[in-house]
């Protein structure tokens, strides 16, 4: 944090995010993007013998294929490999 106040709320929403720094840009499409590859998989980390992840079965089908609206795969597989995260439902 460099102290740089928020962009004015009486720019329009497009002057907004050029007002923003470049790395906060980046961060925040870093994260939609990794919220829309983990949806695409379904909560499913594949098998890897090298970090001692078995094949779960513990997946949501994909959205285009029955899950219900809305319904948001669990980080559970992740907490339990890579670094605690809160489930978004």
């Amino acid at each position: 944090l460099d102290g740089s106040p928020f962009p004015s709320i009486d720019l329009s929403p497009e002057s907004q995010w050029d007002a923003i720094p470049t790395n906060a840009k980046l961060q925040i499409i870093f994260v939609i993007g990794f919220l829309e590859w983990w949806d695409e998989l379904g909560g499913f980390i594949p098998e890897s013998p090298a970090l001692g992840i078995q094949e779960t079965t513990n997946v949501l089908p994909h959205y285009t294929k029955g899950r219900k609206p809305g319904q948001y795969p669990s980080f559970q597989g992740f907490r339990d490999t890579v670094h605690w995260i809160p489930d978004l439902y």
